[in-house]
């Protein structure tokens, strides 16, 4: 139980480490509050509505961010989830984030399922990273997978939702 304990405060500690980071990013000096992020508008570079920040995660292993959740939809109907590497993200304030895309390409990212658990599958964030055309962290890491080494499998099965458009 203790070490849960520990485990937990690390990846605290860890996550206020990137929102300070955040916060030197947007020369605000009193930091960005992840609490005030869930929620925030998504814009692209002129201004198109993304989407709004569902949600963040954040590796147990590292602390880091690695992917911030887009949903898009009309009162959470027919809302589609998109993980969005956090290196793709741009922090204006706790209310606004952008996005280096515009709304049609984002329109045709890939999406996950409601509990994130694709996130635990290096070929999906492989492809994911490959969308936004971020080189993922680390030689021979797949950053958000549990996969080890840098050999991966294609996925090769038309109705498969991580295969890039």
């Amino acid at each position: 139980m203790k070490v849960k304990t520990l485990e937990r405060m690390a990846v605290c500690i860890a996550l206020c480490s990137q929102v300070l980071l955040a916060a030197q990013q947007t020369d605000r000096p009193d930091g960005v509050r992840v609490s005030k992020l869930k929620g925030a508008d998504v814009k692209s570079n002129d201004g198109e509505d993304l989407g709004k920040v569902e949600d963040l995660i954040v590796d147990p292993k590292t602390g880091q961010i690695t992917f911030a959740i887009v949903g898009k939809g009309i009162l959470g109907v027919s809302r589609k989830s998109r993980p969005v590497p956090w290196q793709a993200v741009k922090i204006n304030s706790e209310k606004q984030v952008t996005v280096n895309m515009d709304k049609q390409k984002m329109d045709s990212a890939p999406t996950v399922n409601s509990d994130y658990s694709d996130l635990n599958d290096p070929d999906a964030v492989l492809v994911i990273y490959r969308f936004y055309e971020i080189q993922p962290a680390g030689a021979g890491e797949t950053p958000g997978g549990t996969g080890q080494g840098s050999t991966h499998h294609s996925r090769t099965n038309s109705n498969n939702q991580y295969q890039r458009p």
